[in-house]
């Protein structure tokens, strides 16, 4: 692994596994979820806190919730590298947790305490593997030789290119969270309605329309997909799924046929992300000219 001037941190929403991150020499803090009594950090698929076993206890009607990073938090992770150099932080969605609040009182105190040093924290405004896209571009441009401030301008740049298209298998995840209310959830699972969502501009998920079964709502994410990306032959594309990895398949052969792309890389919904959304989630992230 070649040295850097700088480093550059995530979180654990960016739901790239641990091992791609050590990888690519990116440190990410690590939010926490409480789930039958017992919590766990995000991204520890290890032991019984598998992520399967995350799903099936959802499926057995267990309620997940989760903690954002503190300020304490930050301050600790972030330190050690201060101590070496200067440092970007990629931030998960501020509109989504209270994180990136976290994470700006603990700029002010690292800066104070480390006043010859560069700290920039960046509110992606992206969740899951499209923070995850967000950051696997940030890599690749780090890796081609660009300072902290060039990175710096890049991300604010395009961030807004990123495009999230998101369903879910069921609505009850949706209605406990307070994304809609009882009665759609009711409704919805009489008549087998699965929403279309997309994360907008300002980071918050958005209903955008509906389809009546699972395979149709597939197809309107291939469709929508199709309709907003640019430049398909050049991306790989990923994909995040809620233990539905069959689906998540059948979408990815869809985009390389139908799309074009040039690959489309597959994994996991994490368990904060998963906590909100549950099983059976499944969400397409690419460069697209639509950010609504």
């Amino acid at each position: 692994m070649s040295d850097f001037s700088y480093t550059l941190m995530t979180d654990s929403t960016c739901d790239l596994t641990p091992e791609y991150l050590r990888s690519v020499n990116v440190p990410a803090i690590a939010l926490s979820y409480t789930i039958n009594g017992e919590t766990h950090f995000d991204g520890n698929y290890e032991g019984a806190a598998t992520i399967e076993s995350f799903y099936e206890l959802q499926r057995q009607g267990q309620r997940a919730t989760t903690s954002q990073i503190s300020s304490t938090q930050y301050i600790e992770g972030m330190s050690p590298y201060l101590e070496k150099g200067d440092l970007i932080y990629l931030c998960f969605s501020s509109a989504l947790s209270g994180s990136y609040a976290s994470a700006c009182v603990a700029g002010e105190e690292l800066r104070l305490k480390y006043p010859n040093r560069t700290l920039y924290i960046i509110d992606t405004r992206a969740a899951s593997l499209g923070e995850g896209l967000l950051v696997m571009h940030a890599v690749q441009k780090r890796d081609d030789g660009l300072s902290i401030h060039e990175l710096k301008e890049w991300v604010e740049l395009n961030w807004r290119n990123y495009c999230h298209i998101v369903t879910v298998d069921n609505l009850h995840h949706l209605r406990m969270g307070g994304r809609i209310s009882a009665a759609t959830e009711f409704i919805g699972s009489i008549f087998d309605i699965k929403p279309m969502i997309y994360l907008n501009l300002e980071g918050k998920l958005i209903p955008d329309g509906k389809a009546r079964g699972r395979k149709r709502s597939l197809d309107k994410l291939v469709a929508q997909t199709k309709a907003d990306i640019v430049n398909p032959e050049e991306q790989i594309l990923t994909i995040c799924h809620g233990d539905c990895l069959a689906d998540a398949k059948y979408v990815r052969e869809r985009l390389i046929k139908e799309v074009g792309v040039k690959d489309v890389l597959i994994g996991y919904t994490g368990t904060v992300i998963g906590s909100h959304t549950g099983p059976g989630v499944l969400a397409v992230f690419f460069v697209g000219n639509n950010r609504k």
